[in-house]
C-alpha cells in the first residue's frame, strides 16, 4: 500500500481524526518516494527472517514485537495498525501521537515496535510493511486478555426473601475472554432447587403440647417455637380478649434464640388458679405477616386413693408383729385369763349349793384344763343333753361362750 501526502493527510482524517503536522508531511513524501524506486539491479530483493510471533498479554503489560529484514537496501520499514489502518511508525520516526509507542532498530536488520502497558484498545493484528514494489509485509496477532472481575453494581448483593418464594440473584463479571460463571453456595452445600408453585406462611409457629393439665396452686410452662427471617417480635396472649402477658408476679416470659432463624419463647403461670384455666396464643410478626398457635390450659381434679382386697389382705398380713412361737404363749395367756374367769363364775355357783358333789367339783375342773389347747379351739365336754352343767342354766354358759369369744386369740 502506498499513500501520498494529500492521501493520507485525507485518510489519517478520516480514520483517526489526528491532524497531520509538515513534519509527518516530509517522512511520508520521503516513504512514498522511496516506494517508487526501481530494485537497484543485482542487489537481491528485501526479505523477512524469522516470523513476527503472536503475543498474549495481560492488561497492563508491556510488549515488544520484532520483525527482521534482510537486504533492506534503500528501503525503509514501517509499522501499522492493520485492523484500524493507523500507522504506528515510519522508520525510526513514530507517527501515532499515542505516548505508549516507540520504536528502536538494530543494524537495519532488526526492527522492534513496543507498546507500553497495554489497554484492550490495543488488542489488533499489526503489520511489519517494507516499501517495496509491490510492498511486503508481516503480520502478528496481539492479544490482550483481562484477568475475570464482577461488577459489584450490577450484582446482586445480600438479598431477603420469604421461605417459599422464588429469587433472581445476578452475577455480572467483565474480563477477556468472557469469563464463565459458576454458582455455589457458602458453605459448600449442593444448591437444592425447589419447585417454586407453593407458598408457605412466615412465620412459622410450631406448639409441642396443645392441651396441658395442672393441679391447682402448681406452677405451669406452656412453649412455643418460632421460625422466622427477618426476626420475629413475639408476644403471649390470654382469652377472653387477647390480653397481652408480660412477665409479673404471676407470669415469667422469656425467649431463648436457637440459631439466627429460631426462637424458643416461654410462658410460666406462678400458682395456678381456676381463673388461670384458659387458652394462651403465642403470636409471632415480622415485616413478613403473623402467625399464632394456641395452648389449651385447664385444671386436674386431684383423685382419691382407692385401695383394692388385695392391698388391703396385704397390709394385714404386713401387721402380724409376732412370731408362731410367740402366737402360742400369748394363746396360753388368753386361756389362763379365761380359767381364771370360769373359777370366778363358778366360785358363787358352787357355794349356792349347785356343785353339790366333789366329784362333779373335779370332773369340771378336768374339763377346764381341756380348754387349753395350743390351735386356739375352745371345746365344753361337760355340756349336757338337759341344755345345763350341773345347775348352771343354758344362759350362763352363753355369757361363757360369749366371753370366751371376747378373749380367745384369733387363729388363722
Amino acid at each position: 500500500m502506498v499513500l501520498t501526502t494529500p492521501e493520507y493527510r485525507r485518510w489519517s482524517m478520516a480514520h483517526t481524526g489526528w491532524s497531520v503536522g509538515p513534519l509527518l508531511a516530509i517522512i511520508l513524501a520521503a516513504y512514498t518516494a522511496h516506494a517508487k524506486m526501481q530494485h537497484p539491479p543485482g542487489n537481491p530483493p528485501p526479505s523477512f527472517g524469522d516470523p513476527i510471533g503472536n503475543i498474549t498479554v495481560i492488561k497492563g503489560r508491556d510488549i515488544t514485537f520484532t520483525c527482521v529484514v534482510k537486504h533492506l537496501g534503500p528501503y525503509k520499514v514501517g509499522w501499522v495498525k492493520a485492523d484500524t489502518k493507523a500507522i504506528q511508525a515510519i522508520h525510526h520516526q513514530v507517527v501515532t501521537h499515542n505516548p505508549r509507542v516507540s520504536v528502536t532498530y538494530r543494524d537495519r536488520t532488526t526492527w522492534n515496535l513496543h507498546i507500553r502497558n497495554v489497554q484492550e484498545d490495543d488488542r489488533g493484528v499489526y503489520m511489519c510493511q517494507v516499501n517495496t514494489d509491490p510492498m511486503i509485509a508481516e503480520m502478528a496477532h496481539l492479544d490482550v486478555v483481562v484477568p475475570p472481575q464482577i461488577v459489584d453494581n450490577e450484582t446482586s448483593g445480600e438479598t431477603t426473601v420469604e421461605e417459599g418464594n422464588s429469587v433472581t440473584l445476578t452475577c455480572k463479571a467483565r474480563g477477556y475472554p468472557p469469563p464463565v460463571v459458576s454458582w455455589r453456595r457458602e458453605d459448600n452445600l449442593k444448591i437444592v432447587l425447589r419447585d417454586h408453585s407453593s407458598k408457605k406462611v412466615a412465620p412459622v409457629l410450631e406448639v409441642p403440647v396443645h392441651m396441658i393439665g395442672s393441679p391447682l396452686s402448681k406452677d405451669v410452662t406452656v412453649r412455643c417455637k418460632v421460625e422466622s427471617s427477618p426476626r420475629a417480635v413475639t408476644t403471649w396472649r390470654r382469652e377472653p380478649g387477647e390480653q397481652m402477658i408480660i412477665s409479673s408476679r404471676k407470669y415469667n416470659v422469656s425467649e431463648d434464640q436457637e440459631g439466627f432463624y429460631v426462637t424458643l419463647m416461654s410462658l410460666t403461670i406462678r400458682n395456678f388458679t381456676k381463673d388461670d384455666a384458659t387458652t394462651y396464643r403465642c403470636v409471632a410478626s415480622n415485616s413478613l405477616g403473623t402467625s399464632a398457635s394456641s395452648v389449651q390450659v385447664y385444671e386436674i381434679q386431684p383423685q382419691k386413693q382407692r385401695v383394692t382386697k388385695e392391698e388391703e389382705d396385704s397390709r394385714l398380713e404386713n401387721h402380724i408383729p409376732h412370731s408362731a412361737a410367740d402366737n402360742d404363749k400369748d394363746d396360753l395367756a388368753h386361756f389362763s385369763d379365761l380359767d381364771d374367769s370360769i373359777n370366778n363364775f363358778l366360785g358363787p355357783l358352787s357355794a349356792g349349793g349347785v356343785l353339790e358333789s366333789e366329784h362333779e367339783r373335779e370332773a369340771i375342773s378336768e374339763d377346764q384344763s381341756s380348754l387349753k389347747k395350743s390351735s386356739g379351739g375352745i371345746t365344753f365336754p361337760f355340756l349336757k343333753s338337759g341344755g345345763a352343767v350341773g345347775g348352771v342354766g343354758w344362759w350362763a354358759w352363753l355369757l361363757l361362750l360369749c366371753h370366751a369369744s371376747l378373749t380367745a386369740p384369733t387363729v388363722l
